[in-house]
């Protein structure tokens, strides 16, 4: 805990002098959060060190039997978990989207078709541009759904691995990290949203300017807008991971603290 507090001086420090780096002040509070968060994810394996300590009786197996933990907890049994989650939940292959995607296209090719030959008249009208418009904006429409539906499908395949890693102190640190950061599951929804929003406001765009290009030219230009939420939301998602980490310092340390009394010190 010592060390990370240095750690973490030392890089708020250099963060606070750097002429490069300006921080809110909810970033500092997420700062500080995560931090908070590294010291109980710290205080787990200390707890269960000193329990494997009690449990054994020489140092060199207290660590083969520490790295063997360390290894299980941080690296087989998150990874077991995707693996499950990806056959619980499975995504469709690329082949499939490929197949899904030419399917749309087939859906529209007779009005692309016909909105080509109009295009290729020598008296074309605004008509005809606008029906060109129209044509492959449903199957921009319909291609948004396929990807909308891909990314449901694996934002549910991401969160059940994070609900099967439930028991891995290192999953549950890494959960509250990306959720204090913005880099999570949710912030992930909240950009592709975002993005789907962007593309009707484009093609709505897109169509008028084919009817009427003047009034086109008065709607300013979609923009990619997200809402990011505050500190405060952030911290009380994360009350589940907290609790589970508080949780297993508490359980290492009672089993340490009752293995202790049972243990022979003659």
């Amino acid at each position: 805990i010592g060390s990370l507090a240095i750690a973490a001086t030392l890089v708020l420090i250099i963060m606070a002098v750097h002429p490069m780096i300006s921080l809110t002040g909810a970033e500092a509070v997420r700062i500080v959060a995560i931090m908070g968060a590294s010291a109980l994810y710290l205080a787990v394996f200390y707890a269960l060190g000193v329990f494997i300590s009690v449990k054994t009786d020489r140092p060199a197996v207290s660590l083969m039997v520490l790295l063997q933990a360390w290894i299980f907890i941080v690296i087989i049994y998150p990874n077991l978990s995707v693996i499950v989650a990806e056959n619980v939940r499975p995504l469709p292959s690329e082949e499939t989207l490929l197949q899904q995607r030419s399917a749309i296209y087939q859906k529209y090719k007779p009005d692309i078709d016909r909105a080509n030959a109009g295009l290729n008249k020598p008296d074309r009208t605004r008509d005809d541009l606008y029906r060109f418009n129209e044509a492959w904006s449903k199957v921009s429409t319909d291609n948004a759904k396929l990807d909308q539906d891909f990314s449901r499908r694996q934002t549910q395949q991401m969160k059940t691995a994070e609900l099967l890693s439930v028991l891995s102190p290192a999953a549950l640190y890494d959960q509250v990290v990306n959720r204090l950061s913005r880099t999570d599951v949710r912030e992930y929804d909240r950009f592709m949203e975002s993005v789907g929003r962007m593309r009707e406001k484009h093609v709505e765009r897109s169509l008028l300017s084919s009817k009427d290009p003047e009034a086109a030219k008065k709607i300013p230009r979609p923009e990619l807008e997200t809402i990011p939420d505050s500190p405060g939301e952030a911290l009380a998602s994360l009350w589940p991971q907290g609790i589970l980490l508080v949780f297993l310092i508490l359980v290492f340390f009672a089993l340490a603290y009752t293995s202790f009394l049972r243990k022979d010190l003659r």
